[in-house]
């Protein structure tokens, strides 16, 4: 528990990780990160293993996603 809301922690996890895109607005342009829903498997593997590293740090350990997938009786998506 970090205190922090799931958004939050969504929110941050992307801007510390994930590539940025420039997204023009009237007269700014604004780097921002990219969606998680448009990594592909290997791309979200890769930010899974960094987020569960950072959680780590703080004493954290984050659930297997295929230990989930295995509990819930589905294939890995």
């Amino acid at each position: 528990e970090t205190g922090n809301t799931e958004e939050d922690l969504h929110r941050i996890f992307k801007a510390k990780f994930l590539p940025r895109r420039k997204v023009k607005f009237g007269k700014n342009t604004y780097n921002l990160p990219i969606s998680t829903t448009s990594l592909n498997k290997i791309e979200f593997s890769e930010y899974f293993e960094r987020v569960s590293v950072e959680a780590g740090e703080l004493g954290i350990t984050l659930p297997d996603p295929e230990d989930y997938y295995k509990k819930i009786g589905r294939a890995e998506k």
